[in-house]
């Protein structure tokens, strides 16, 4: 108590979210007592400041990175042979080699208990006493059930060459009650060394707790092979936190937020991969494979100002644009129209405003001029769902609103760059998400665009689960600390997914095409193969929520080759935004229909693209090639012509650091 005792002055570097809007809460933990010297406690704060220093944050140490396994035209491990048991316990085990893994699972019941089912030959007591498992096991796999006054789990355990399946149906035995439920799976990591964990990709090992429904799943890798584990419902992928926990020396799945209705049963689905190898990439080309990922990206793409397009000669435009393969133009947004209000920023319905009139024209005129470089050139046009900014908006679309726990609508200045913007989320329930479905037309329509480039597509935000306080998913809730209802929630990935598989069909329909910012985070919405990107500007993790889908990367206006290898090293092949790259490389890259992902080697049916020596190719055919080499500055270096095969159909290919080589099939 010297000097300033009620100044407090925290770093927070570490917490901040470089993708998403930041928000500080500040909370009372003071609990009613006798001996308080002030009033009841109360914490009476009188001034904040956020102040930022361009000096190193001490909270940003150097992360230790999981070393990468390169891959040098080998074809990736595959699946691992296995044998898996289910125990009486309601557990199961999976042995690889001599390795045996146990697999337990928690479900939690109202005044803070936990049933268990665990890799044991014996059921686990110590939960409520009705919890009793039954088991039938066979060796594909077997049943499990168990009940207690409050639910009953149905469990089907499937043991396949390829992989474990697990679902477990669980039912409210309340008829007049609803029932919140945490559960959590876990695989048993104690007394086997110190695997490399990997949640969601992301190679910084001291990430150990992770949210990310594009890529939910947990790889632990061992020297010789690895374990993969997946959730594959829309619900628990969006509920899911990825955790490795080194107190009890566990990893896996689980989420806090189950809701289901009386008498309700709702089926959770997770699976384990069995890989046999140790690359976290061998793991996710064996679900790519599985969810269908495996689909054409077209290529090349920049992003436009109208202005710009307009300002220049239509000759420069087309020598740009075939010297980098450009066959998507996007224009950028929000909207600004430095013309008139360099503040004013316009999303959602707003852009269709009166005030915006004249920026729309300009759009349509860009669009006309640029269809002139080429007739197969798609303009998009930038569009989003997330936010609105339309006048009377506010009121008008009350039943959108993306709300917080007060039931206030969530809304931003962009730390006064720019005018106020409401946040919302579109459904094709309420006034926004038929709003925004109308829009799309007026887009294609009043701006003779080819299609929409739609940002924020997903409504997600970066590390935690984006809830909305007035519009329920149906499936989701808060929980108490004994594990009861607090209130139920929206997750807005699902409450929005039905309008946006309506924007898709409904663009298509009318022979337009989109391009997405954000990963998907269900599986219709991936079964629709509209080709998304991740902002990989941020930082190097971000990149990997987008493996599970279309391998694209933006990285906005950075110029270096150096940022394109970046990208590559992390299985990413970027999005252009530029038309003065001194690079060519974009040209060469696309269309790519990729097979395999790894670090710095991305194998594609029409293409290969690598950064590293060895031998490449397309095993078991025998392929003419064209060989593109690039130096470090990205400038092409000499095009060889060969012959992949026969034999093992593969072809040597030396390079330095920096370098990089795209064999480009010629049939």
């Amino acid at each position: 108590y010297v000097g300033d005792p009620y100044t407090i002055v925290l770093d927070v570097t570490d917490l901040v979210n470089p993708a998403a809007e930041n928000r500080l809460e500040i909370f009372n933990n003071a609990k009613p007592q006798a001996n308080w010297t002030g009033e009841e406690g109360n914490l009476v704060v009188g001034r904040i400041v956020v102040r930022t220093e361009a000096k190193p944050s001490p909270t940003m140490t150097e992360a230790v990175s999981i070393r990468p396994v390169i891959n040098r035209g080998e074809p990736a491990a595959g699946p691992a042979t296995y044998r898996g048991e289910l125990l009486a316990g309601g557990g199961f085990a999976v042995r690889i080699g001599s390795q045996r893994w146990q697999f337990n699972s928690e479900f939690s019941y109202p005044d803070a208990g936990l049933n268990r089912l665990v890799a044991a030959g014996v059921p686990e007591t110590g939960g409520q006493p009705q919890w009793q498992p039954r088991v039938e096991a066979g060796p594909q796999g077997g049943q499990v059930l168990a009940e207690n006054p409050n639910y009953r789990l149905q469990r089907t355990v499937r043991f396949t060459p390829r992989r474990i399946e697990i679902t477990d149906a669980l039912t409210n035995q309340d008829a007049e009650h609803p029932l919140g439920l945490m559960v959590r799976h876990q695989v048993d990591l104690s007394g086997i060394g110190e695997p490399a964990i990997r949640l969601a990709g992301n190679p910084d090992a001291a990430v150990n707790d992770y949210y990310s429904p594009p890529n939910p799943s947990v790889h632990i890798a061992m020297e010789d092979h690895s374990l993969g584990l997946l959730c594959e419902d829309d619900v628990f992928r969006s509920q899911a936190r990825l955790f490795y926990d080194p107190d009890s020396v566990t990893a896996g799945l689980r989420t806090e937020m189950l809701r289901l209705a009386p008498g309700e049963t709702y089926t959770l689905r997770w699976a384990v991969y069995p890989v046999a190898g140790p690359d976290y990439f061998d793991f996710i080309n064996l679900v790519r494979e599985d969810w269908g990922a495996n689909f054409t990206v077209d290529g090349g793409w920049t992003f436009f100002h109208p202005d710009t397009i307009l300002s220049l000669p239509l000759e420069t435009l087309r020598e740009h644009f075939l010297r980098l393969g450009i066959r998507y133009a996007c224009s950028g947004g929000g909207w600004v129209d430095a013309k008139f209000d360099r503040k004013r920023i316009g999303f959602g319905t707003g852009v269709l405003d009166d005030y915006w009139a004249d920026y729309r024209a300009r759009l349509r005129q860009a669009a006309a001029k640029l269809r002139e470089i080429s007739p197969e050139l798609k303009v998009i046009a930038y569009y989003d769902s997330q936010r609105d900014t339309s006048e009377g908006g506010h009121e008008r679309f009350r039943d959108s609103w993306l709300t917080g726990p007060d039931g206030g609508q969530l809304s931003t200045e962009w730390g006064g760059r720019y005018s106020l913007t409401y946040s919302l989320v579109a459904t094709l329930e309420n006034r926004f998400g038929k709003a925004m479905l109308a829009a799309a037309d007026r887009y294609m329509d009043e701006m003779k665009l080819d299609g929409l480039y739609w940002d924020e597509m997903e409504n997600v935000a970066y590390g935690y689960p984006l809830l909305t306080y007035n519009q329920w998913d149906g499936h989701s809730c808060t929980l108490t600390d004994d594990y009861r209802i607090a209130q139920k929630v929206g997750i807005t990935t699902l409450l929005g997914e039905g309008h946006r598989l309506a924007v898709i069909d409904r663009v298509r329909a009318g022979g337009g095409t989109l391009m997405g910012n954000g990963p998907p985070t269900t599986r219709a919405i991936l079964d629709r193969r509209v080709q998304r990107m991740v902002e990989v500007q941020h930082n190097d993790y971000l990149c990997y929520q987008g493996h599970l889908d279309t391998p694209l990367g933006y990285a906005s206006s950075q110029m270096e080759f150096g940022n394109i290898t970046r990208a590559l090293a992390m299985a990413t092949l970027l999005v252009g935004t530029r038309l003065d790259y001194e690079h060519e490389i974009s040209r060469y890259l696309f269309p790519i229909t990729p097979i395999e992902l790894h670090h710095g080697y991305i194998l594609g049916r029409e293409r290969l693209v690598t950064m590293h020596s060895g031998r490449y190719g397309w095993p078991g055919e025998t392929v003419e090639c064209m060989v593109h080499y690039f130096g470090s500055d990205g400038k092409l270096q000499e095009s060889v012509k060969t012959t992949a095969g026969p034999g093992d159909a593969r072809i040597d290919i030396q390079l330095a650091e920096g370098e990089v080589a795209v064999v480009e099939r010629q049939q």
